[in-house]
């Protein structure tokens, strides 16, 4: 098993982040999270763009995970999320949360997520660092990660991603051959 992978499975609640390039490493990325997740019994969230969905749905059940039965129990909700939504999430991310909750029945929760990374990759930095510390502010007991797809968004610069690794209680970054590295707190750069 990679270090990347033994680090995510012994995520502890908090708020992380995956810094990638293009959709294979964030789709590989987060089926290891869900299955994680649903091996512990957790309910597991997914709110991401249809097509990512079914790029992690399609991942999922080449893991042997029965994503239709997963559904049917609540143990995996997936949720579209796009850029309109992540700006109605700024003031309806504690409701919203409270419908997974009430979904999860008690059990833990991981929530994978796109929100933020969506708004960044429109240009909208400063809602994204919003709705970044408006997560991180929670404190709901679950594990959460969100993603940003680095070719997704123009002019990547160092000042941009500087404030990363203190919203988030670890990071995740990829090589440009797609390999995963977990740096902690760690800003690596530059990504290539």
């Amino acid at each position: 098993m990679p270090d990347w992978e033994r680090a995510l499975a012994s995520l502890g609640p908090g708020h992380y982040a995956l810094h990638h390039r293009g959709p294979a490493a964030a789709s590989r990325f987060a089926a290891r999270f869900s299955a994680d997740g649903l091996a512990a019994g957790d309910a597991v969230v997914l709110a991401a763009e249809p097509a990512e969905l079914e790029r992690i749905a399609l991942a999922l059940t080449g893991a042997s995970i029965d994503v239709e039965q997963a559904q049917a129990g609540n143990h995996l909700l997936l949720v579209h999320a796009d850029a309109v939504q992540a700006e109605q999430l700024a003031t309806g991310l504690a409701s919203f949360l409270g419908w997974v909750e009430e979904q999860a029945a008690g059990r833990p929760v991981r929530l994978w997520n796109h929100w933020a990374g969506a708004l960044a990759e429109a240009g909208d930095w400063r809602g994204a660092r919003a709705l970044e510390e408006a997560i991180s502010g929670l404190g709901t007991g679950a594990i959460v990660a969100c993603h940003l797809d680095l070719d997704r968004i123009g002019n990547v610069t160092p000042s941009l991603l500087e404030s990363t690794p203190m919203l988030h209680d670890g990071l995740f970054l990829t090589d440009p051959e797609g390999a995963v590295e977990f740096t902690g707190r760690r800003l690596v750069a530059p990504l290539s």
